[in-house]
């Protein structure tokens, strides 16, 4: 708001005899930014400052709710501290709404203030004691008509003629406040009475009004000294509150006089009814409540009671509490039926007052038409006459409250019902609708109509499509063909299988038989579904060749359906003169072609088998050409035969044919072909047939998932302690002491897959169970030249003794403070680097003598040196305990420990077996 002015007029009000006044009267005029008085209440704070800027206030009040009509207001102002004594200049400030306007107003005594201790602008003083009058300060006089001013020294000299004066007249009105409720009249008098001069023409005109009010004179125009009644009527409308009212006398001479006239209107009685919300939708058999409030507007509180009219059929509305005392709210509840209509409805609701003063206000209540879905699950359907079908009918509520309905249905065919398991259910619901047909019911395409009507009227609909289907069935026989010789007899199963329709009779017969046989339906006539049988015989003298006999099933209504039985007559089978024998690891394949099969299907081949010549028995059948007889004994020479089968009979022995399996290449090998027979002595040819002649090997089946290999002297050499295989597959079996109980924990860095056990470093494992005198059979590989390695790889002693390599030297290691190398030259035992070789060592005191599959070398000085002999501590261990092996590294992939010397000629005979183990 932009600042508005302000006229202030100052009333001081007699609050003590003698004393300054402490209640200020405050008059003032609020207007807008375009200059017009503001009509509003308005919040306004006064502060009293010492200063015409700054500083703090001294005083301050905010008087609320002011009321400001055509921009007039009047409070009063009061509430100062003792401080405040009025005897020093103060300044106003006023604060409307959120606006402080300015500049500050300087406050001033009113001229008629006589018991102000200072009057500004008049007089400075006036003291009064009696009848004495003491002056100070200034007295302006002003010469006016028939008055002589004149002075001399301190005195002044006022003559005061004796003739007429200028028009002139004084302005009251009576009473000047009073009091008026809104909607009535007041009639205050204004006197106009003549002061001097010739009385003129005085229009009286008022000012000031409230809203809603009005005023007339009565007079308007009249010549003083006169009185003039002020009619002031208000509206029922006219706010409340105290309006000061300008009344203005105007003579015909222009001299013009104003009064004010305080008119303090009070309310009549008056309330307002509303509800909340205004408006809401149900569905029929629906509920909602609303609040009605009844607020006081002005009077005294009074009884008023509720009621609505305007409510649909079957709609009702009740009031919690019915009545009540202004002001206050009432709950309005309002029901309705399943069978309320649909639309929209302006309620009146009303108040009504003990003196009966009505005031009402709307609700629109919107009711939607019951609301729901139909729908049949399947759509469609078929059945036979005398069939039944049961589709779901569904109404799916979509409206909030449900409602019955009821379902009906038309377009059933003759001869066929159609009933609901409810006829009326509260959606959501689903009835099933039960179509029953007779044999009666003609076979066609129907739409049947399903109806579903609300209690209120509403209607949905839904089609079902009905096919009833006509008679129909189905011919087949099983089988389908069928072979014999002449002579012979067949039977078959017809089946007549019911399609479609009511069935009816079926009559059966046959044609397409060949001559000299006879065939029989029984029986001849059935209702479809049914399994007649169908009976063929033969002769002797019935041809051979392919019969199709026609089995055609006729049923009383003329529907015809045929199907064909096949027939063939022939002979056995033609001798199988081509068939050969194919030898294999343990198994032979047989092979020929198919002979001629007799005129009939050959049903199996039978194969005879024996190991010598003519001794076949029968083995074994298989369906068509081509047999592998498997687990066979390599070596052994077998003899088959081969015959065809057909439904007429066995047919001549083949020509016979004979071959004899070869070897397994391992022992892995026979388990996997299914040759094995448990842990034992089996024949393995490792490099097939051209290569060497097959050998015995050990095979242990049930170690590692079977299959090892062995030297066949395993289970044998009772002198045998230790036996490792360090390359046959992970697991158990590289670490597993074959013969004893000693496995190895092999360290990791010591191993590889393809050459075992290294035992460059490693550290020892020693048998307590090998003493002097033992033999060493291995396969080994060096990876280093000679000259470049040195050190000890078996440990025969704690300490120095045990079998070394040195330089080119191989040997048994003498104990002594200087050594000798009891042995042979190391290119005698492992000639090449970085190949496999199997040797075999005999131990004893006097160093180490080697031997292969055909030589033998030492024990001889190989490194010169004194010695006395080789001692034995633990017997034999795998790797020294007398320092790391250098140069490179010695790999050993398989070692067989004796605890015994087992001579030249078995330690050479053993190392052969060895060498002959495949990897």
């Amino acid at each position: 708001m932009k600042k508005c002015l302000c006229c202030v007029i100052l009333l001081g009000i007699i609050y003590i005899i003698s004393t300054v006044p402490r209640v200020l009267n405050y008059q003032g005029k609020l207007l807008d930014s375009s200059g017009i008085g503001i009509t509003d209440t308005v919040d306004i704070t006064f502060r009293l400052y010492s200063s015409a800027t700054g500083g703090f206030p001294l005083w301050e009040k905010t008087i609320n709710n002011v009321e400001v009509r055509q921009g007039l207001f009047s409070v009063e102002l009061s509430g100062f501290p003792d401080s405040v004594d009025f005897s020093s200049q103060y300044w106003l400030e006023l604060e409307v709404g959120t606006e402080v306007l300015g500049p500050r107003e300087k406050l001033t005594s009113a001229p008629y203030s006589i018991r102000s201790s200072t009057a500004d602008n008049a007089l400075r003083a006036v003291n009064m004691r009696g009848s004495v009058i003491t002056r100070t300060g200034t007295v302006v006089l002003t010469e006016r008509p028939g008055v002589t001013l004149s002075e001399a020294g301190d005195s002044i000299f006022i003559m005061i003629g004796t003739g007429v004066g200028a028009f002139n007249f004084a302005l009251s009105v009576t009473p000047a406040a009073d009091t008026v409720k809104a909607g009535f009249t007041k009639l205050p008098v204004v006197n106009i009475a003549l002061i001097s001069g010739t009385a003129e023409d005085v229009t009286l005109s008022v000012s000031g009004l409230p809203d809603g009010a009005t005023a007339s004179f009565l007079p308007e125009v009249c010549l003083p000294t006169c009185n003039s009644i002020l009619s002031i009527t208000t509206s029922p409308e006219t706010p409340a509150g105290t309006y000061p009212i300008i009344i203005t006398a105007t003579a015909s001479g222009g001299l013009s006089k104003t009064v004010g006239y305080y008119l303090t209107v009070t309310p009549t009685f008056n309330y307002v009814v509303s509800v909340s919300p205004r408006a809401d939708t149900l569905d029929p058999g629906e509920g909602a409540s609303a609040t009605v409030s009844a607020s006081l507007l002005t009077g005294f509180a009074e009884n008023v009671s509720f009621s609505a009219s305007g409510l649909p059929d079957g709609a009702f509305a009740s009031f919690t509490p019915t009545a009540c005392l202004l002001s206050c709210s009432s709950t309005m509840s309002i029901t309705t039926s399943q069978t309320t209509p649909p639309g929209t409805y302006t309620v009146t609701i009303s108040g009504m007052t003990s003196g009966g003063l009505v005031r009402t206000t709307t609700f629109t209540l919107v009711i939607r038409p019951f609301n729901f879905n139909l729908s049949i699950s399947p759509g469609s359907g078929t059945i036979d006459p005398g069939g039944t079908v049961s589709p779901l009918v569904t109404a799916t509520l979509v409206s909030a409250v449900s409602q019955p309905v009821s379902f009906s249905v038309s377009g059933v065919p003759s001869g066929a019902t159609a009933e609901f398991t409810t006829s009326t259910c509260n959606p959501t619901c689903s009835p099933t609708l039960n179509i029953i047909s007779t044999p009666s019911t003609p076979p066609g395409n129907y739409t049947l109509t399903i109806n579903a009507t609300s209690v209120s009227g509403v209607v949905r609909t839904v089609n079902y499509s009905l096919n009833v289907r006509p008679f129909d069935f189905s011919l087949s026989v099983s089988p389908v063909r069928d072979s014999l010789a002449p002579g012979q007899s067949r039977s078959a199963t017809i089946t007549a299988t019911l399609l479609t329709g009511y069935t009816q009779l079926v009559a059966y017969t046959l044609s397409g038989l060949p001559s000299n046989s006879a065939g029989n339906i029984i029986p001849d006539t059935c209702r479809p579904t049914c399994n007649p049988t169908l009976a063929i015989n033969t002769t002797s003298s019935t041809p051979t060749g392919t019969y199709p006999i026609t089995i055609t099933g006729t049923a009383s209504g003329g529907l015809v359906r045929t199907t064909t039985y096949t027939l063939k007559v022939g002979t056995v089978p033609s001798r199988i003169t081509d068939l050969s024998a194919t030898a294999g690891i343990g198994r032979i394949t047989l092979s020929w072609t198919e002979p001629f099969n007799g005129g009939l299907p050959i049903t199996e081949y039978r194969i005879y088998r024996g190991t010598t010549s003519g001794g076949e028995s029968y083995l074994t059948s298989v369906s068509s050409p081509g047999y592998t007889n498997t687990g066979l004994i390599p070596g052994t020479t077998y003899y088959y035969r081969v015959t065809a089968v057909n439904v007429a009979g066995e047919g001549e022995l083949s020509n016979e044919v004979y071959a004899t399996p070869a070897y397994y290449p391992s022992c892995k090998a026979i388990l996997d072909g299914g040759s094995s027979t448990g842990s034992g002595i089996y024949y393995i040819d490792t490099d097939g047939e051209g290569g060497n002649p097959p050998f015995q090997v050990y095979c242990d089946m049930n170690t590692d998932g079977g299959g090892w290999t062995f030297p066949v002297w395993f289970p044998t050499a009772t002198s045998l302690k230790h036996y490792y295989e360090f390359v046959q597959r992970s697991g158990a079996g590289r670490s597993r002491d074959f013969k004893g109980t000693q496995n190895l924990s092999i360290p990791s860095g010591y191993y590889s897959e393809t050459k075992g056990l290294n035992l460059n470093g490693y550290a020892q494992t020693c048998f307590s169970d090998v003493g002097s005198g033992s033999s060493i059979i291995m396969i080994a590989s060096r990876e280093f030249n000679t000259g470049s390695a040195s050190g000890m790889i078996f440990h025969t002693n704690p300490g120095d003794d045990g079998v070394t390599i040195y330089s080119n030297c191989i040997g048994g290691r003498t104990h002594t403070t200087s050594y000798a190398i009891m042995g042979t030259n190391l290119t005698n035992v492992l000639p090449n680097t970085n190949i496999f070789y199997p040797f075999g060592m005999r131990l004893y005191g006097s160093g180490a003598k080697f031997n292969n599959a055909s030589s033998v070398w030492g024990p001889s000085t190989c490194q010169s040196g004194d010695y006395d002999s080789m001692l034995f501590g633990l017997g034999f261990c795998l790797g020294s305990d007398w320092g790391t092996f250098s140069g490179g590294n010695f790999y050993i992939k398989r070692i067989a420990i004796f605890n015994s010397d087992l001579g030249d000629t078995d330690i050479r005979n053993f190392t052969a077996e060895m060498g002959k183990i495949p990897d």
